[in-house]
């Protein structure tokens, strides 16, 4: 990738380059074990809060309901996932995991300690907690600006 001058020292760059890469070697990985990019994060998400709505899980994870119910389908195809009615209003669908998608998820576990290990593996563990530490506070900047008008 060919990167401007003036953007060099661009933190918000490197940082996504850094994630790009990251989620590169990540798939590779995950993709040996079934997975596509994308459902390890839905797999976490669903272990912590299991037979959540369609739509509460599109907006945890900051997309679009039609993107989801897209890769759901997939999911629920290869057996990770149950999509159930709810109870109180049957246009809604509510999604958990099946003992196949808790089996993955802790290979998928296991392969994100692994990465993570070996990627921050050049970093003492100052570095690494001064890191987590900056990281969170950007999220969490980003996140108190959504859906407010930035001056």
């Amino acid at each position: 990738m060919i990167i401007p001058e003036e953007l060099k020292d661009s933190l918000a760059l490197q940082l996504l380059m850094t994630y790009k890469a990251l989620r590169r070697k990540s798939g590779k990985e995950l993709k040996k074990i079934g997975l596509c990019l994308g459902q390890d994060i839905i797999l976490f998400h669903l272990s912590g809060q299991p037979d959540i709505s369609q739509a509460q899980l599109a907006r945890a994870l900051g997309v679009e309901e039609a993107t989801i119910s897209i890769i759901l389908q997939r999911m629920t195809k290869s057996g990770l996932i149950k999509r159930t009615a709810d109870q109180k209003d049957a246009r809604m669908m509510r999604v958990s995991l099946t003992v196949k998608g808790l089996e993955l998820r802790k290979k998928a576990l296991r392969i994100w300690q692994k990465q993570e290990s070996q990627v921050f593996s050049r970093l003492t563990e100052g570095q690494r907690q001064e890191l987590l530490q900056s990281l969170l506070e950007i999220q969490s900047y980003i996140e108190s600006k959504k859906g407010k008008k930035e001056s």
